[in-house]
């Protein structure tokens, strides 16, 4: 969590994170992803990732790329270190149906009590995909400011 800047203790909860900053996010990777023509321009992909240009053209030179495709977008997904490329990744790593806190907390950086909280307040040890909302509704934190691309 550390793409959010704290902002005292009110307490909120990781439902209203996801909701503001980390949905928006991934329907808009899944926009781009649907309706930009490839090749995509390193400016725009720059742009939906979240990372510096310059970091993103060092990334093409390291995987030896010369233009971005659907391919080589997951692959700089997998290099790049922007909260939502850290979150892909890890998502991407586990592969279940069933999620445990660990798995959640590890996915979404969250602190590991957190979560567990969480899963305990509701009698749960696992969750599917579908019942996500549940858990992040009772995953207590502090009021944040959240990093926002304008």
């Amino acid at each position: 969590m550390n793409q959010f800047i704290a902002n005292g203790v009110t307490p909120i909860n990781f439902q209203q994170v996801y909701s503001a900053y980390i949905q928006p996010l991934i329907r808009e990777l899944d926009l781009f992803l649907k309706t930009t023509p490839e090749p995509y321009t390193t400016r725009e992909v720059a742009s939906i990732l979240d990372i510096n240009h310059s970091d993103l053209l060092h990334i093409m030179q390291q995987l030896n790329l010369q233009e971005i495709d659907k391919v080589s977008f997951f692959n700089i997904v997998r290099e790049a270190q922007s909260y939502i490329c850290t979150l892909l990744t890890r998502q991407f790593s586990i592969v279940t149906t069933s999620y445990t806190a660990q798995n959640i907390a590890y996915i979404y950086n969250l602190d590991i009590t957190n979560v567990e909280n969480a899963f305990y307040s509701l009698g749960i040890s696992n969750v599917s995909n579908s019942e996500l909302n549940l858990v992040f509704r009772n995953i207590k934190l502090s009021q944040y400011n959240f990093k926002v691309k304008v």
